[in-house]
């Protein structure tokens, strides 16, 4: 029974005066430390969720400062979870993307208030338009998700993809198969009337930075994103569990983990995490795959103690201006571009916050505007939402910060 299961512990201290510095992790065994209730809580969470493992990362004024594992990234081989260890970050994908199209537009190739199919004509795919708003979408829109689809209303195109066109295609899927797919397709609603959350809005921008980079949309952000922030080991996921990476955790629901053999059908989730969805296809909007610390590093490039900065300060602020739609300006929170924004936090500076869940895995980042945040990255995702919802994460690790004596390292 998962209540008797012996969380093995290993914590991990970043020392180094610079984020790129040299790091190095230190084995503590587990003895109490200044941020003993952050492994408090991510203990509790993962205990009462019967998730495997997890991972933290916490950093303060431009530095990483603790990293920690807990339980398991594989079960059944007893593997625990280092610091380098992978996972799935699902749409903490979202800001890398965000970010990437910022990047293209501080350099003047993309105007965000432009309509996408100015660079979707570089793809040849705009001959399949069947609804004339698509005209009206404007990059921004697909940034701030209210560029016309509701997935309530018509699905979502990233986790189903007809047979029929699977058997046309008659090779493997491409995001792009999606988008051209999908212009054949109507609009739930008018483009930049409303905010509702689309998956399939940020694979359209993985597209647009294909179509104006010229560059595969992994090797692009690789390179102008990831690389600059010392970022060496983030890639885009693999669907099948023969192809993870070496270092790569082993996601698990109800139906793969020992675990949760006990919990009622009506408890278990509807799919499994190998092969009941594409991570390949869902690349710009939840395929990358991550370490605690390496996405660390990409929320350390927007704080103004970064020694590293991937966009302009100007162009950080863009990402959290309201959204047209919003007639208060004054809106406590609101979906900006590529995070979610709290404008005035408890430092009355803005707070940027995101999550990812798929089958198998869950993910949480923050940025507050006094300098500190952090990651945390899970191999499953509760069973039971109502009773142990995956979003009580944010609470929790804000009381644990609220017991930390000092930030410092």
């Amino acid at each position: 029974m998962w209540m008797n299961y012996n969380f093995s512990r290993r914590d991990f201290l970043i020392s180094g005066t610079t984020l790129f510095a040299s790091i190095s992790f230190k084995l503590h065994g587990g003895e109490q430390n200044n941020f003993s209730s952050y492994d408090e809580e991510i203990e509790n969470f993962i205990k009462e969720r019967r998730i495997p493992g997890a991972t933290l990362a916490v950093f303060n004024k431009g530095k990483i400062i603790y990293v920690r594992g807990y339980g398991y990234a594989d079960i059944k081989e007893k593997i625990k979870p280092e610091p380098s260890t992978l996972f799935r970050i699902a749409s903490l994908s979202k800001p890398v993307t965000a970010a990437g199209i910022l990047k293209l537009f501080e350099e003047g190739k993309i105007d965000i208030d432009s309509p996408i199919v100015e660079y979707l004509k570089k793809l040849d795919i705009d001959k399949n338009i069947v609804d004339n708003r698509w005209y009206k979408i404007s990059v921004k829109n697909l940034l701030q998700h209210t560029g016309g689809w509701d997935s309530k209303k018509s699905g979502d195109p990233m986790f189903y993809y007809p047979a029929k066109i699977v058997q046309e295609k008659n090779r493997t899927i491409k995001p792009i198969d999606v988008v051209e797919y999908m212009l054949g397709k109507p609009l739930d609603f008018d483009p930049g009337s409303k905010y509702v959350y689309s998956n399939f809005g940020y694979c359209v921008l993985g597209r647009v930075i294909e179509a104006v980079s010229g560059l595969n949309y992994e090797d692009y952000i690789n390179r102008y994103i990831l690389r600059p922030a010392g970022i060496n080991d983030m890639h885009i996921g693999s669907t099948e569990y023969s192809k993870k990476r070496k270092t790569e955790a082993t996601y698990y629901t109800a139906f793969n983990n020992p675990q949760m053999a006990e919990l009622p059908d009506n408890k278990k989730e509807n799919a499994n995490p190998y092969g009941s969805f594409n991570i390949e296809i869902m690349d710009s909007h939840g395929g990358w795959i991550a370490s605690a610390v390496e996405f660390a590093k990409f929320c350390l490039t927007f704080s103004e103690y970064s020694p590293v900065k991937i966009l302009k300060p100007s162009t950080i602020k863009k990402i959290i201006e309201p959204p047209s739609y919003l007639s208060d300006k004054n809106h406590e929170v609101y979906y900006g571009i590529g995070w979610l924004v709290r404008p005035k936090g408890a430092s009355d500076k803005p707070n940027l916050w995101h999550s990812g869940s798929l089958p198998g895995s869950y993910s949480f980042a923050v940025i507050l505007g006094d300098s500190r945040g952090w990651v945390a990255l899970f191999n499953g995702r509760s069973v039971d939402e109502k009773n142990y919802p995956n979003d009580a994460i944010d609470p929790a690790l804000h009381r644990a910060a609220a017991k930390v004596k000092q930030f410092s390292d």
